[in-house]
């Protein structure tokens, strides 16, 4: 089971991408602002584990970024 000892926030993320055709852009925090950091640190804990593949490069900010599920 992929998802055991993910955070919730790493664990909604990932049910997310899972339940959507990837790759699809990352969906807006629905953290107040503030959080953002904890948001953008559970994207990459994802993508560290093997879970996901983040580009980056198609667009400056994390709502154009585009994921990808890893099998």
């Amino acid at each position: 089971m992929k998802s055991k000892g993910l955070t919730i926030n790493q664990r909604n993320l990932y049910f997310y991408f899972l339940s959507h055709n990837t790759p699809c852009k990352v969906p807006q925090s629905p953290l107040q602002n503030s959080r953002l950091p904890d948001y953008l640190k559970a994207l990459h804990s994802l993508e560290e584990r093997g879970l996901i593949k983040i580009n980056k490069e198609s667009g400056p900010d994390y709502r154009s970024w585009v994921a990808t599920l890893l099998n």
